[in-house]
């Protein structure tokens, strides 16, 4: 094989060239599949459900942008990037989820472009088509990157560094860049660090040795301002990244630890992603596993990719907390890889061979559209339901909207000055452009049941913090949901603080069918002056 043969075969450019000519649906899918994406995004902007996640990160973001930082003044969850980049619309515009809202799908559509511009690179408009379809239907998907969460900016930095590792850049420029990206995807949502493993080991061992020290530096950088923030309040910050998601494993056994991670999980994940399992069991088998191995020398940015993907599964099937949404990242990017090999292999393949792969492909877009299954009962359901399963009119009105009807009254019954005592309904602060009492930052997870000395530094609330908040009637307004009320109802101080509440509140409004799980919100108002 001469030089330019092996080199045609490294260049993902010149690789997609070698195509056979390209059938005209390709294109008319491309199309498609971005016409659905972006009506899907609007459709989720407007009516997708109310998230709790919401709430917190604009609140967040709030802060950040008031002098505040993470940890250290109050309770953060994740890696401190995100507020800094949501908070840039909220705090230079408006306060608004309908604002956050719109800079994830902003994220979330240029990811999907660049998506498409990746898949083409290597594989032509056949990668780029499918790559469009599965992307376009992938409804589960393409609501949680609509919503204000940490999963469009994830996977817009996720993207990035495979479409610069792909790029025909100047090698150890490509190497510095992919690094830059999957630290950012880092800052943004800790689990990131495992996809960013093989990228940075790969850059150091290919890099010159000038380039090595900026990539080390660039490591050491990341570090260093997690670390600022972090040391003033190591507690506070180690709660945020680590106890509150592993605490949610309650005290179980290492034996059922096992057991619901094998069990319950994976066929949780196996039902809410089987079209997408049964493609890439296809294009496995099609492909042999000698052509992959062979491939993994050639096209090793295609490699590093997959290798980032697949240890990013892991933190997110034993943490404590378990979604499936957490695997939103893991799909879209996979989407260009299954593109790509699809569009090398598919020609190559016999009849029987061709109609699987066709079938399994025109399986993945038309249940990524619909939804896999239903019937499993409600908590199945909103796993394995495609994105429509989020659509929410349930109060009459569209989620957003209902919260800002609810607002109104907040704003009409306060000012500017005044505090405010709310936990699940945080988005209710964002809206009315009103402050929440002190450590009431992560919606229902501020409340922690541990003593009051504890709770301040972790910047979290307590049943005494409530209590005393209450009996001193500091806050203006109260507003509680039917979530908020079981809480406060197991708590030892209950009796105390419904006795409070009535001496010190009166019910101004009521209304059914609010938030994430149509529930009921009730506002209180301040009896006495303050």
């Amino acid at each position: 094989m001469s030089v330019r043969e092996r080199y045609n075969l490294h260049h993902p450019i010149l690789w997609a060239m070698q195509i056979k000519q390209e059938h005209p649906f390709w294109k008319v899918a491309i199309a498609l599949g971005i016409v659905l994406f972006f009506v899907n995004s609007v459709l989720f902007i407007l009516l997708g459900q109310a998230n709790a996640d919401e709430g917190w990160y604009l609140y967040a973001s709030k802060l950040v942008y008031s002098g505040q930082l993470p940890y250290q003044d109050f309770a953060f969850t994740q890696t401190p990037l995100l507020p800094y980049i949501y908070g840039i619309p909220q705090h230079f515009l408006f306060q608004s989820l309908y604002l956050g809202r719109v800079t994830s799908a902003a994220f979330s559509i240029l990811a999907f472009i660049l998506s498409l511009l990746t898949a083409r690179n290597y594989g032509g408009k056949t990668a780029m088509g499918i790559t469009s379809l599965l992307g376009g239907t992938f409804t589960f998907g393409i609501y949680f990157q609509s919503i204000t969460k940490t999963y469009a900016l994830t996977t817009f930095f996720f993207i990035l560094a495979f479409f610069v590792i792909s790029s025909n850049y100047r090698r150890d420029l490509k190497l510095i860049l992919s690094t830059l990206f999957v630290l950012l995807a880092t800052l943004t949502r800790l689990s990131a660090v495992f996809f960013a493993v093989p990228f940075i080991v790969y850059a150091l061992f290919t890099s010159g040795t000038r380039s090595k020290w900026t990539i080390i530096a660039l490591c050491l950088g990341a570090s260093f301002w997690v670390l600022i923030l972090a040391l003033p309040n190591v507690d506070a910050a180690v709660w945020g990244l680590v106890t509150h998601h592993a605490s949610q494993w309650g005290n179980i056994t290492v034996g059922k630890w096992v057991s619901q991670i094998l069990s319950f999980r994976t066929m949780l994940l196996f039902m809410a992603f089987l079209p997408y399992i049964i493609l890439w069991g296809t294009i496995i088998l099609a492909v042999g596993f000698k052509q992959i191995k062979s491939g993994i020398v050639r096209h090793s940015a295609i490699f590093v990719t997959a290798a980032g993907l697949l240890l990013f599964a892991i933190p997110n099937l034993v943490s404590g907390g378990f979604h499936t949404e957490y695997y939103v990242p893991f799909l879209f990017i996979s989407f260009p890889i299954i593109g790509i090999v699809y569009a090398r292999i598919f020609d190559r393949q016999g009849k029987i061979s061709k109609a699987f792969m066709s079938m399994a492909l025109l399986y993945a877009v038309i249940a990524g559209e619909l939804g896999v299954s239903r019937g499993h009962g409600k908590a199945v359901d909103e796993q394995v339901g495609g994105g429509y399963y989020f659509i929410d009119i349930s109060g009459g009105y569209a989620p957003v909207e209902e919260i800002r009807n609810v607002s109104s009254v907040i704003s009409d019954n306060s000012t500017a000055e005044d505090r405010v005592f709310v936990l699940e309904a945080l988005w209710l602060a964002i809206e009315s452009g009103r402050q929440v009492m002190p450590n009431m930052t992560m919606a229902q997870f501020s409340y922690y049941n541990t003593d009051t000395k504890t709770a301040n530094h972790l910047h979290l609330i307590n049943d005494q913090i409530i209590l005393s908040y209450i009996e001193s009637a500091d806050p203006k307004l109260i507003i509680l949901t039917d979530l908020d009320w079981g809480t406060l109802q197991h708590s030892p101080e209950y009796e105390k603080i419904a006795a409070s509440l009535e001496k010190n509140y009166y019910l101004i409004y009521r209304e059914n069918g609010f938030g994430q799980i149509s529930n009921n919100v009730e506002v209180y108002n301040r009896r006495k002056a303050k």
